[in-house]
């Protein structure tokens, strides 16, 4: 517990430098990393609330494909925790699409590389 205790505060340590200079990549990714740790302690609301804080792609600045798909995962492990089976389907569904159409787009010789990244394969390999 002290080893995750230390984790979430260097990452909400990251994530105030990040919201501090607007960097949203990095404010995205340090949500993601602060929710997943929520998920592993059955915080599913807190999870929810901090992917809540990441802004749509609608606001003028966009994730990417990459990002979203791993925020949209994250929610649906989240909304599977609460029960929310249908929700999180749905997001499931929508990031596993996200990543093969990444993949798809790319050049078979880095599609490996890219697929056993662990952010990535844990979304690839959830349909399985």
């Amino acid at each position: 517990m002290g080893r995750r205790a230390s984790g979430r505060a260097l990452v909400s340590a990251a994530l105030d430098q990040a919201v501090h200079v607007g960097y949203l990549a990095l404010t995205a990714k340090c949500r993601m990393y602060l929710a997943r740790l929520d998920i592993e302690e059955r915080r599913f609301d807190d999870a929810l609330q901090r992917l809540d804080q990441i802004p749509a792609d609608d606001s003028g600045r966009t994730l990417g494909a990459e990002l979203r798909a791993q925020e949209r995962y994250w929610r649906s492990r989240a909304l599977s925790g609460k029960g929310d089976s249908i929700s999180a389907a749905q997001h499931a569904k929508a990031a596993q699409d996200a990543i093969g159409s990444i993949t798809t787009s790319m050049p078979e010789a880095v599609r490996r590389g890219f697929l056993d990244r662990p952010d990535i394969r844990v979304i690839a390999q959830s349909s399985k």
